[in-house]
């Protein structure tokens, strides 16, 4: 029998809201600038003069990356530096994008959560593929003040992980000076990837020759994992105890706002800071309405556990293989974690005496990872057990406290409202988009079939007579139901959302009530679908987002209809549908999308 047993921390900051401190908050110095050089971002180049227009040229090329020390790994890049280079602009700039391939492969640019027009989306049910030497201008204004990201729409599985992504952080400066935010900010991608013995990339199932079939069913069903974290493209070494890991300089009593952007192919990123609160003050849309405070992640320790010591827990091989006897506390009351594709905006005020050190933690959470096995005649059968895995949890950055004259500010907290959010009303009669998760067993080669429709069937095998179809200027409420025990990141292209209810439905059980999201009302594109907590055939997960439909930044570029865009004898082109689909990319890849007709 387990039973809980929490870690005692330090005293904690109250989570009672007060009035943000703003004493020398507008007041910037060097340390904003230089406070995080050790992970820094490099920053696109604006080659447009006009204050309005942010102009870039982006060309995908193949680029050899020290990862570890002395070892040179072949990647695919933007402008040769890994991750892409961080577009900044502000709310109401237009945004030109002079796009390069230099690759031997198609490609093109997602502009991952943000809404444009059709055919600047970049997917490839909406734009003809950039071929090898082909070039492409994106342009379209920004509207939406919040932390986005670029990648690839062809091949994301394989182009991601081989480096393909960047970060665009679109300002409203005025926001920012009206909440008094803290200037000392930076952008953090999180991601992970799986390098051979040689230090490169293993190619992924596809790319192989000869695949064992339980390995690319495993891969399959739970996604590519890597053995080796990267922060802002610094990869963590798997072996460490997080003695070597990257550090960043903070001052006491000082507050600091991290953008957080999960761009992992599969794994889920749950963050928590041992003795400090982080305030989630935003997400995939911009600032919320009221600061959400999550308090550390505490561990769960099996009864023949005593107890551990903060300095024991500090001693904790993370990655030893063998197993431990203590998990990570599930409740999502706890830390921060964003799914595949998500984003996130958090504050936390760094509490140390000058010379003490803090991480950021990694945690593990039950995804619902599946097993494989020979059922000993051939044939591959999937095992269920999602019993929380018992590992420790990952430091993956280094907070160092250094000395400084200027007062604290240990009475910092987010203010207690933010920026208001309009509720998409919605009722019995509004129309249904129904998505259906689910999956295949595995055949003698370890393939699966992925679906994310209402008919079950692949992307592939989806025509216009089982697509979604929707008018322009309604609303509707996207349903989600989950036939798998796995989570799913679910990702509609072009146009946000917010959560309606998350119901578990279960034939031979009472499902109790389960928060899975704060009950504010929360603009986002991408959203994890809780997996079944029952048997299959008789329990599922129905999540209910609603969605509207309007022109916002995109007027008489909107419509997209079928499942491929189409040339026109003028030689413009037709987008093809806005494409729908689960963010963990090797499941996209086997099938687990649709595509959205939009129409007037």
């Amino acid at each position: 029998m387990i039973r809980d047993v929490v870690l005692r921390f330090l005293l904690l900051p109250s989570l009672l809201f007060v009035t943000a401190c703003t004493e020398s908050l507008s007041t910037k110095d060097d340390f904003n600038d230089s406070w995080a050089d050790a992970i820094a971002l490099q920053k696109a180049t604006d080659v447009n003069a006009q204050s309005n227009i942010v102009e870039v040229n982006l060309e995908a090329i193949e680029t050899e990356i020290e990862l570890k020390p002395g070892v040179f790994t072949t990647m695919w890049t933007y402008n040769g530096i890994f991750p892409g280079p961080t577009i900044e602009a502000k709310v109401g700039d237009t945004l030109v994008v002079n796009f390069t391939n230099k690759l031997n492969v198609n490609t093109t640019i997602h502009w991952h959560g943000l809404e444009l027009p059709a055919n600047m989306d970049g997917s490839f049910t909406a734009q003809l593929p950039v071929e090898p030497g082909g070039t492409f201008r994106y342009e379209f204004t920004l509207n939406r003040a919040a932390t986005h990201w670029y990648h690839p729409h062809i091949q994301s599985n394989i182009q991601i992980e081989k480096g393909l992504y960047g970060a665009l952080i679109v300002r409203d400066y005025e926001e920012d000076q009206k909440f008094a935010l803290p200037e000392t900010e930076t952008t953090i991608i999180l991601d992970d990837i799986l390098l051979n013995d040689a230090g490169q990339i293993e190619p992924a199932m596809e790319e192989k020759i000869n695949v064992d079939p339980i390995e690319n069913a495993l891969t399959q069903l739970n996604g590519r994992v890597g053995n080796g974290f990267l922060i802002n493209g610094k990869l963590l070494p798997n072996d460490t105890l997080g003695d070597d890991i990257q550090t960043i300089k903070v001052r006491s009593g000082h507050p600091v706002r991290l953008r957080l952007i999960n761009a992992a192919n599969a794994t889920f990123f749950r963050l928590s800071i041992p003795n400090h609160i982080l305030y989630k003050i935003g997400g995939d849309s911009g600032l919320i309405s009221t600061p959400i405070p999550a308090e550390p992640i505490d561990i769960i320790f099996n009864e023949t556990q005593q107890s551990l010591s903060t300095g024991s827990r500090n001693k904790i091989r993370p990655r030893d293989g063998g197993p431990q006897q203590f998990y990570s506390n599930p409740d999502l009351a706890k830390g921060i974690m964003i799914v595949p594709g998500e984003r996130a905006d958090v504050i936390f005020t760094p509490i140390g005496e000058a010379g003490q050190t803090e991480n950021i933690e990694w945690h593990f959470f039950p995804r619902g990872l599946h097993g494989v096995e020979d059922d000993g005649t051939g044939n591959l059968v999937i095992n269920h057990n999602h019993t929380p895995a018992l590992a420790a949890p990952v430091r993956i950055l280094k907070f160092e406290f250094i000395e400084h004259e200027e007062p604290t500010h240990v009475s910092y907290s987010p203010p207690v409202t933010l920026k208001a959010t309009t509720p998409i009303v919605t009722d019995e009669n509004t129309p249904i988009l129904p998505i259906v998760f689910g999956h295949s067993n595995p055949d003698v080669n370890g393939d699966i079939n992925f679906f994310a429709s209402k008919d079950k069937l692949p992307f592939t095998q989806l025509d216009d007579s089982t697509a979604l179809n929707a008018k322009i200027g309604e609303t509707y409420i996207w349903e989600v139901t989950n036939l798998s025990q796995g989570d799913h990141p679910f990702h509609p292209h072009g146009f946000t959302f917010q959560h309606i209810s998350t119901e578990y439905i279960d034939q031979n059980a009472e499902v109790t009530s389960v928060m899975e999201y704060p009950a504010l009302v929360e603009t986002k594109d991408t959203i994890r679908i809780p997996g079944r907590r029952g048997l299959k055939g008789q329990s599922r997960t129905i999540v209910k987002l609603a969605v509207q439909f309007d022109e916002t930044n995109r007027v008489g570029q909107i419509e997209a209809i079928g499942k491929t865009p189409t040339s026109n004898p003028d030689g413009t082109v037709s987008p093809g549908g806005w494409f729908v689909h689960c963010h963990i990319l090797e499941h996209a890849n086997r099938g687990m999308g649709t595509y959205l007709n939009l129409t007037y």
